[in-house]
């Protein structure tokens, strides 16, 4: 978990470094690195909820904790919908956009405004016999 921080941190300062440079969007490596850890933001959450239920299941097992007291005071129907989330949602949603992504990525970026305006086609009917 703290290492996946400290990766979209230093790729937080990269950014700002790129931005002030000019070399933000036309940075391929750097875009790439972005489409590769954005699992990193949900694995990272899944690590410090894993930490946190894991960790203190030890004192339950031994005792030292009271398995009243070990439970959390949330209704079942919201830690199902938690685990839900958490784990199936994400990437069900993560299919097109990490796609779309990657296909950016690839492009690099191009400024619609300085692009001319599409110049609009009339389709003809071939003559018919």
């Amino acid at each position: 978990m703290y290492v996946i921080a400290m990766a979209m941190f230093t790729l937080a300062v990269i950014s700002l470094w790129l931005r002030w440079h000019g070399g933000l969007y036309s940075t391929r490596w750097f875009l790439r690195a972005l489409v590769m850890n954005d699992p990193g933001r949900h694995r990272a959450t899944l690590a410090g909820w894993y930490t946190a239920e894991i960790g203190r299941q030890p004192y339950v097992i031994y005792g030292l904790l009271r398995t009243a007291d070990a439970l959390s005071p949330v209704p079942a129907a919201t830690l199902l919908l938690t685990l839900v989330t958490f784990v199936w949602l994400p990437p069900d949603l993560r299919g097109v956009p990490a796609g779309q992504r990657r296909h950016d990525a690839g492009r690099g970026h191009h400024d619609e405004r300085a692009q001319e305006p599409a110049r609009r086609v009339e389709a003809t009917m071939p003559p018919q016999p």
